[in-house]
């Protein structure tokens, strides 16, 4: 393999990279699908965070080329890299804001029909980080897979009662 092209392999995985994560981070705010398991979830965010300036800097491989002078080259590698730490110290106030969850989540109502469609009440609050009380909110669950799941809010009194199970705490 030539240097050329694994310079080419190396700028095209990390423009897909970055991307993929930007193209996430906006679709993730237009379709209510959440992914299931909380370990998955801080691994991608975790790989995200070290990874998208990783992968900025990376982008540089296809961009700088032999017939540059040196004062384009120092440009580009220049921008990029303040590019990159833009991206990192936005990561970085994404954590403050990741700071706060939603939590215990008490399940009220499982549909007759189908097992798989609840609807839940979840606490959203931030700890510490917030002087309030957490802020209570229903939402009608569907599982789709035992990976996700497609979470709208929903109002108690709007729900036609015969078709749910009413969920009694034990």
């Amino acid at each position: 393999m030539t240097t050329q092209r694994f310079f080419k392999i190396i700028y095209t995985g990390s423009l897909s990279l970055v991307f993929l994560w930007i193209f996430v981070a906006i679709v993730r705010h237009f379709i209510p699908l959440e992914i299931v398991n909380p370990r998955f979830v801080d691994t991608y965010y975790t790989f995200r965070f070290y990874g998208l300036p990783i992968a900025i800097l990376l982008t540089l491989s296809g961009t700088i080329n032999k017939t540059q002078n040196a004062k384009e080259i120092g440009s580009r590698i220049t921008i990029t890299a303040a590019i990159s730490a833009l991206s990192f110290f936005m990561l970085i106030i994404g954590l403050f804001l990741g700071m706060c969850a939603c939590y215990n989540p008490k399940v009220h109502y499982i549909k007759k029909d189908d097992n798989s469609v609840k609807i839940v009440e979840r606490s959203y609050g931030c700890g510490a980080y917030d002087s309030g009380p957490p802020i209570r909110k229903c939402f009608k669950v569907i599982e789709l897979t035992s990976f996700l799941n497609w979470t709208t809010e929903i109002n108690l009194k709007e729900i036609n009662k015969p078709e749910w199970t009413e969920v009694t705490a034990p």
